[in-house]
């Protein structure tokens, strides 16, 4: 996890390296924390068997044992963590993803007619310039999804579900 994790996620998501070597070593609380549906106390039933459901507990896990360096993996998570099965499906998972999500952010692809507009609630940004900001994205992201909703400023004639029958 130390090392095949790090690298996973540097070349999957731009721009991570420069926070990466920053631990997290502060503590937070949070109002889950009191457990008052007894969730705590039913993971530790369940770790305590060490069998195909703690396993699971481990993967869950991953981002926090990645993450967070004040948390010890335990031993059976780093048998998971090293199997070469559990590897292969979460590279392939990822690839997966990246096949999905290889087409870059569409945004008035029938062009803009006016490309200095101002779009409102934007600090200012141009039509031109928030299409630069979709060639930057990929399709299925969150800020692709935003992005897009500004196409009925910037090419107003593109109409969600509208066909050729207008």
């Amino acid at each position: 996890v130390s090392a095949a994790f790090p690298n996973l996620v540097a070349t999957n998501c731009p721009g991570f390296e420069e926070e990466f070597g920053r631990p997290f070593t502060k503590q937070f609380d949070h109002p889950s924390q009191n457990d008052e549906f007894g969730f705590y106390a039913a993971a530790k039933r369940v770790w305590r068997k060490q069998d195909a459901t703690s396993r699971a507990l481990c993967a869950l896990h991953l981002m926090d044992y990645a993450c967070f360096d004040l948390i010890p993996i335990p031993d059976l998570c780093q048998d998971v963590f090293s199997d070469a099965s559990f590897n292969e499906r979460l590279l392939k998972s990822q690839q997966e993803a990246n096949e999905a999500m290889a087409i870059t952010c569409a945004f008035c692809e029938g062009g803009i007619p006016d490309p200095g507009l101002v779009v409102p609630k934007t600090g200012g940004l141009t039509c031109e310039l928030v299409k630069a900001t979709a060639t930057k994205e990929v399709n299925g992201t969150d800020t692709c999804a935003i992005v897009q909703n500004e196409e009925r400023v910037c090419c107003p004639t593109k109409q969600v579900g509208d066909g050729d029958d207008a």
